[in-house]
C-alpha cells in the first residue's frame, strides 16, 4: 500500500510539541508515543525508522535524542491509503 504524507497535522489536543530534542533514546521515544499519544508503537518501529533516517534524530553526547514535534510528524506521515 502506498504511504500518504498529509500536510503537517495540527498539534494533538492537550499536547505541547517542541522542536527541541528533549526525548532521550529509542526507548524514550516508544514511551512517549505510548504514554502521551496512546499509540502502541514498537521498539522495532522506532529502531528501523531511526536507522533508515525516516525518523529525524539528534546525536548528542553519544546518545540519540528526538524532538516531540519530529516524533509526531513521523507518526502522522505514516498513514496508509485504504
Amino acid at each position: 500500500m502506498a504511504r500518504v504524507a498529509p500536510p503537517d497535522a495540527a498539534d494533538p489536543p492537550g499536547v505541547t510539541l517542541s522542536e527541541a530534542p528533549t526525548i532521550k533514546g529509542k526507548q524514550g521515544a516508544v514511551e512517549w508515543y505510548r504514554t502521551v499519544l496512546g499509540i502502541p508503537v514498537s521498539m522495532n518501529s522506532v529502531v528501523v525508522s531511526t536507522n533508515n533516517y525516516t525518523l529525524p534524530s539528534y546525536l548528542i553526547g553519544g546518545a540519540v535524542y528526538y524532538s516531540t514535534r519530529d516524533l509526531y510528524r513521523h507518526i502522522t506521515r505514516n498513514r496508509r491509503t485504504a
